[in-house]
């Protein structure tokens, strides 16, 4: 798959990621977040104890 010029962008610069996560509503958050880490769980084979930490603070939401 081709990756676009926004695509990149997107990858590359951590304000777009903030900007998106402040735009979720707070009550959807954890849910949403414990979505995104459970993609590490699925596609990685080693998951860095810096991601396996963020559960904690989800279920703690």
């Amino acid at each position: 798959m081709k990756q676009t010029g926004k695509t990149n962008e997107i990858q590359k610069n951590i304000r777009i990621g903030q900007q998106i996560f402040e735009n979720i509503p707070s009550i959807v958050r954890p849910n949403w977040a414990g979505l995104v880490l459970s993609r590490f769980d699925r596609y990685l084979v080693r998951v860095p104890s810096e991601i396996t930490e963020l559960y904690e603070i989800i279920e703690n939401n």
